[in-house]
């Protein structure tokens, strides 16, 4: 299972990630429809939360961007390509 941290604020380990960038399909809505994860929406910068606690809904940690390019070019190959999964 892959690392999910607990809430800084309440200590609840109900912990989902928060996903950016615009879904392929329709497909992709239903696990956000389930809480799986949150949609962040498109436009994520260096403060944008990586997850939400679902007993307390506070956002926290920081989208740890990849990048070995200009961050403006890698943004755009991004959200043009797919979802943020980080």
């Amino acid at each position: 299972m892959d690392y999910v941290p607990t809430c800084p604020k309440c200590e609840s380990e109900d912990v989902i990630p928060i996903k950016y960038g615009l879904p392929p399909n329709d497909e992709w809505l239903e696990p956000a429809r389930r809480g799986e994860f949150e949609w962040g929406g498109c436009c994520i910068d260096r403060n944008s939360p990586q997850w939400r606690c679902k007993n307390c809904k506070k956002a926290f940690g920081k989208i740890m961007f990849p990048f070995n390019e200009n961050p403006l070019v890698s943004l755009f190959h991004k959200l043009t390509f797919g979802i943020f999964d980080f």
